[in-house]
């Protein structure tokens, strides 16, 4: 195992950001008119709990999962994983307490 980033790694990288990128551009351009916040926030009440639990879990996930999750998989082993099941009961359960 190498401790520096090969061609491969940055490939991998560099392609996980401009997927991420052409996505949320791609949503700002369709949605260049909107101007509503119910319509933005909650979807204009559309959405089912599945993808408003998905997207707040993204959110309060991404920066700890993106580095600390590695980190803590490593130290400890896959003992981790037992955290996933009590996050996505959690969001479930924050999305129909608090979200109108």
């Amino acid at each position: 195992m190498s401790d520096y980033f090969g061609v491969v790694d940055y490939v991998v990288f560099i392609g996980m950001l401009m997927v991420s990128t052409i996505i949320g551009l791609y949503y700002a351009w369709k949605d260049r008119n909107n101007t509503d916040e119910d319509e933005f926030l909650r979807g204009g009440k559309r959405m089912s709990i599945f993808p408003v639990t998905i997207s707040i879990m993204a959110s309060f996930l991404a920066s700890t999962s993106f580095i600390g999750f590695p980190t803590v998989m490593y130290a400890t082993g896959t003992m981790f994983y037992v955290i996933i099941i009590p996050a996505i009961l959690g969001a479930v359960i924050a999305c129909e307490l608090f979200m109108p």
